[in-house]
């Protein structure tokens, strides 16, 4: 934990807190996202958690109501509360989320319920020609709903590229590619993989990260190439032939 810069008595104490609440019904407490990847910034980053409950622990959810105040104190997010059953039934419908869950998590207790989980292709290229698609469209939207304001088009960049690199593991998977530990490895591989200008994702990563973009370079320009990269990687993936 103490590598993830998370403060070393925050997790015993939110484990703690929900033993008292749901006893033997929390089965698995799982941390997820940045704070189990090392991309985690304290006083900017959520902690993100997965509490494993039993069938009937579900009904006991009103015992975590006085916690939420805390969690909020600690940037802790509300945790996904599910059953295990509930994880596996749903692989076919968020392959993509359990897939990053699974390459990118942290036992705190309990048994690890996601280490073991097995993804079918069809289900995740399912998702991501859905989700692909659905982002391009959000993409021109937000392109003409910024009527050409950098400010606009630079915040569309920074936050929309986040929700590609999700989805950007899942081609790689598709295609029984090793996955990068780092975000910025993530989008290389899938640039080489698919044959895209690699460079447009670099730039929106550095918007996210708060660089700027070097000089010389126009916003809109590096969007509408952005949207063009998007465009074909539609084109590639409607025709892919999965290993």
């Amino acid at each position: 934990m103490e590598k993830s810069g998370i403060p070393e008595t925050l997790m015993p104490e939110v484990l703690e807190n929900l033993k008292n609440a749901f006893g033997d019904h929390l089965e698995s407490l799982v941390l997820y996202g940045s704070a189990a990847t090392g991309d985690y910034r304290p006083g900017k980053s959520d902690i993100n958690l997965l509490a494993v409950l039993s069938g009937a622990g579900t009904a006991l959810l009103d015992r975590a109501l006085p916690l939420v105040k805390s969690w909020r104190k600690n940037r802790v997010a509300v945790p996904l509360f599910l059953t295990e059953e509930e994880i596996r039934s749903s692989l076919d419908v968020f392959p993509l989320e359990f897939l990053t869950m699974r390459r990118h998590h942290v036992l705190v207790a309990g048994r690890d319920v996601l280490g073991g989980l097995v993804f079918r292709k069809e289900d995740v290229r399912s998702q991501c020609e859905r989700d692909l698609r659905g982002k391009l469209i959000l993409l021109r939207t937000g392109f003409l709903d910024s009527e050409g304001r950098e400010k606009d088009l630079r915040n569309l960049m920074g936050e929309s590229i986040t929700a590609f690199l999700s989805l950007f593991q899942g081609l790689l998977f598709l295609k029984d590619l090793e996955i990068p530990p780092t975000k910025r490895d993530v989008l290389e591989k899938t640039a080489e993989a698919f044959s895209l200008n690699g460079k447009v994702f670099s730039r929106c990563l550095d918007i996210r990260e708060g660089k700027g973009l070097p000089e010389g370079e126009n916003v809109r320009e590096v969007f509408m190439g952005y949207m063009r990269e998007i465009e074909a990687l539609c084109i590639r993936l409607d025709t892919l032939q999965c290993p």
